[in-house]
């Protein structure tokens, strides 16, 4: 047998992934969704297309924010967009879950089978939605470089105020510095001296 930590190792791996964990959130909504449906068909009068559509509607309510929540980490953007865009998917669900029920019903197919069957179909057309539409990431948007307007520097992005502090000081200390050209040896010690001051020592001399 695999030793206990292989097994966390494993399973950390596996839940790491979206799909499983959407999967097992579905395989959970699914069985929420089919007891209640169990529930209003024998307990109370309620006609099929009711029944279907009450345990449907709760159980895409938790379907949502558990999946919002745990299978695609959604949850630290804002839910307005995401329930905008949820809205168009559960309906169109709803409808092909409604009229896979109803044409089943329609040819023998007890009612909670045939939500069984209508709902495994529908697995692979959630993820879907789910992934790339309801819970998508919007691409983020990178703020473009200032631009600076002088024509020596079209197209180079303008200096941050910190960057213009460097570049003043490094231009004064090049101003200060003396030029390579004004500088001579003396010839009394051997050091560079302005060639002011050498001729000075010259005279002196």
């Amino acid at each position: 047998m695999l030793p206990v930590d292989h097994h966390r190792r494993l399973l950390a791996v596996v839940w790491d992934h979206r799909f499983p964990r959407f999967a097992a959130l579905a395989a959970a909504g699914f069985t929420f969704d089919l007891t209640t449906l169990a529930l209003l068909n024998r307990y109370t009068p309620l006609p099929s297309p009711t029944a279907v559509t009450l345990a449907f509607w709760a159980t895409y309510a938790l379907n949502f924010a558990l999946n919002r929540r745990f299978a695609f980490r959604a949850n630290d953007r804002p839910v307005g967009p995401q329930l905008a865009r949820f809205v168009p998917q559960v309906l169109g669900d709803y409808l092909l879950t409604l009229t896979a029920v109803l044409a089943l019903q329609a040819i023998g197919v007890p009612l909670v089978a045939a939500r069984i069957i209508a709902g495994g179909t529908n697995l692979v057309f959630n993820y879907v939605l789910y992934r790339w539409w309801t819970f998508r990431r919007s691409g983020s948007r990178t703020p473009r470089s200032s631009m600076s307007a002088n024509a020596g520097g079209v197209g180079r992005p303008q200096r941050q105020p910190e960057d213009q502090g460097r570049h003043a000081a490094a231009q004064a200390d090049r101003r200060s510095a003396p030029d390579q050209q004004d500088l001579a040896v003396d010839p009394g010690d051997g050091h560079l001296l302005p060639r002011a001051d050498t001729r000075e020592t010259e005279v002196l001399q």
